[in-house]
């Protein structure tokens, strides 16, 4: 079989799209500077959404086949679009000649019609239909259209004007007169770095996701290869599965909540919707308590001799041979990409989180977001409160993201009158300033940064939109997933406003989001 490597870094890409670039192209449009000057700027567009792949979810939410196809038909719609605006310009009436002295200048030239080029078409057959087509998610269609903006304006068809600023890779368009060959020669003279994260809009902390990702996808391809054989009785390999096997259900078989004696303490209240939250997260928590105590007795019983391994359980200890979380207990529990230490350290903090709840009695001062099964219920309780006690519709109702000066529960007073506290959430691609309230840029290989306490807070007012960035709220690293049935990933949970001095464009561009786990 033959395969073709996709191009790595923006040099690599333009040089491929211009090899295959022609100059009857440019000299069969009627304004074939502007048509020069806009096709390199869709080759630059192109090349970066291509780019941003190698970068995962921080990239893209999701992984777009974009491909060459995509291309040539917007360079081909690019010419059409142009050569009618050149003649919508012709047909337009003559602009009064000059006038000298209070009469008019005699024999004087009509001055040329000023192309008018229609930016609002351009960016809607790329944008929406030839690139936006493939695009699903609603978070990469507001990134593909702020992308774009910046290869398709009337500062694209200026020769001042600065491709990738602020890159080490930012450069100054080709003149508008240079042919094909002077083109690639241009293009061949960028600076080698231009496959930076820098140049496509992400921090530069991105490229040490993407190595790091890289190099998982190398080791796992690696396991992959290895033949994989169950670990016999008596070997000592299956004495290892057998120990770690015991000491995951030691750890977690004490720890089923009784449903009945807090459904008597905690009952469902008109007044207190989080006492239905509770119950059914516990409900799901001995759901999924049950499915890895079952998982490990039918572990140890097949190693033992006791029973006949079945294809489940087989699959069970070759996942807790790799320390990978078995796949049966992922299908009963919440989203996560840990490993199984990890998984099991971050499930026993779950558990303990809700138990101080239930020993309580009473909701937590600050609810740790984390660790709930279903984020979208707990939003709902939150919103369902405020419309009971104060007799609004609860569709009527907006969610203000307020972050506090708190970095932990433990600094935080008492409850809020309205909405709810909230913590462990992470930004990904910036960081926050805890000076100025304010987004601002990540450190140097910080990749993860904690926001503080954040408040949930329902009114009827909408959120702010002027110096705000309106962040996705992600429930893990991965942040594509399944779509439910009110149309949103699964692996969505909310848009929260955070204040900023800079325009949203840019963050849109760093992928910042807020993330509710981590992998580790």
């Amino acid at each position: 079989k033959l395969m073709t490597e996709p191009a790595r870094g923006l040099r690599a890409n333009l040089g491929a799209l211009w090899a295959r670039a022609d100059d009857r192209y440019f000299d069969q449009c009627a304004e074939p500077r502007a048509l020069r000057r806009l096709f390199y700027g869709l080759s630059l567009f192109h090349a970066t959404v291509l780019e941003r792949r190698r970068f995962g979810a921080i990239g893209w939410n999701l992984l777009y086949a974009f491909s060459s196809s995509d291309f040539d038909i917007s360079a081909r719609q690019l010419r059409v679009l142009i050569d009618e605006a050149v003649v919508a310009a012709q047909q337009r009436p003559p602009e009064p000649s000059r006038m000298r002295f209070g009469g008019r200048e005699k024999n004087a030239p009509l001055p040329p019609p000023r192309l008018s080029v229609p930016w609002e078409a351009i960016t809607h057959v790329v944008g929406e239909l030839n690139y936006g087509g493939r695009v699903t998610d609603e978070r990469d269609r507001r990134l593909l259209a702020c992308v774009l903006s910046d290869f398709m304006g009337d500062e694209a068809l200026s020769k001042r004007h600065v491709f990738c600023e602020g890159a080490s890779a930012a450069h100054s368009p080709p003149p508008a007169d240079a042919d094909v060959g002077a083109v690639r020669k241009w293009v061949g003279a960028l600076p080698a770095d231009a496959e930076a994260a820098e140049a496509v809009g992400l921090h530069p902390n991105a490229q040490i996701l993407s190595a790091r990702a890289e190099l998982q996808r190398t080791i796992a391809g690696i396991a992959s290869a290895r033949p994989t054989a169950t670990a016999a009785p008596c070997s000592s390999a299956a004495s290892g599965v057998l120990a770690l096997a015991e000491s995951i259900e030691r750890r977690l078989n004490a720890q089923f909540f009784d449903l009945e004696a807090v459904g008597a303490d905690l009952p469902p209240s008109y007044d207190e919707s989080m006492n239905v939250v509770l119950a059914h997260e516990l409900a799901r928590y001995n759901q999924l308590l049950a499915a890895v105590r079952d998982g490990l007795r039918a572990v140890g019983k097949a190693i033992l001799g006791l029973t006949v391994m079945s294809l489940e359980t087989e699959r069970t200890v070759e996942a807790l041979q790799a320390r990978r979380v078995p796949a049966a207990w992922a299908q009963a529990a919440y989203p996560s990409r840990k490993a199984l230490g990890a998984w099991v350290n971050d499930l026993e903090r779950r558990l303990a989180f809700f138990s101080a709840w239930v020993k309580t009695g009473a909701p937590p001062r600050v609810f740790w977001v984390s660790g709930f099964f279903s984020t979208q219920s707990f939003i709902t309780g939150i919103r369902q409160n405020y419309a009971r006690k104060n007799g609004i519709a609860i569709d009527q109702l907006s969610l203000h993201t307020d972050v506090l000066a708190a970095r932990a529960m433990s600094e935080v007073g008492a409850a809020p009158e309205d909405g709810a506290y909230v913590s462990g959430l992470f930004l990904e691609g910036c960081s926050w300033d805890r000076t100025g309230k304010q987004l601002r840029d990540a450190r140097p290989k910080e990749l993860y940064a904690p926001l503080p306490v954040l408040w949930l807070r329902p009114s009827l007012e909408p959120p702010p939109t002027a110096d705000v960035y309106e962040t996705p709220v992600y429930r893990t690293t991965e942040r594509d997933g399944k779509l439910s049935t009110t149309g949103h990933s699964v692996n969505f949970v909310l848009m929260a406003t955070l204040p900023t001095d800079q325009p949203a464009k840019f963050w849109v561009k760093r992928g910042v989001a807020l993330l509710c786990a981590l992998d580790e």
